[in-house]
């Protein structure tokens, strides 16, 4: 694991959470609806990250992630559900 969360280089944190372009990274419909600017996208982007969010509905999140990891891979090859992977 890495101390935070930019340095894993697999990541996208930091195009989402920098604006820095990425070109391996399309922005997701959700993080568009952050704001109406890239400034501001990133701005929402970073403070989901802050410890102790209140009235954030992490389940909608969680249902993203399990609805994102859920798709065909890239490879063509099916994926394994989120349980498998201890998730």
């Amino acid at each position: 694991m890495v101390a935070n969360v930019g340095g894993y280089r697999w990541s996208s944190f930091l195009a989402n959470a920098t604006g820095h372009e990425n070109v391996m990274i399309a922005p997701h419909p959700v993080y568009q609806k952050l704001g109406d600017t890239q400034a501001a996208r990133a701005y929402a982007y970073r403070k989901s990250f802050e410890e102790d969010l209140k009235g954030v509905d992490r389940s909608a999140i969680e249902d993203e992630i399990r609805s994102a990891t859920t798709q065909p891979r890239s490879d063509g090859k099916a994926p394994r559900p989120l349980e498998e992977k201890g998730v």
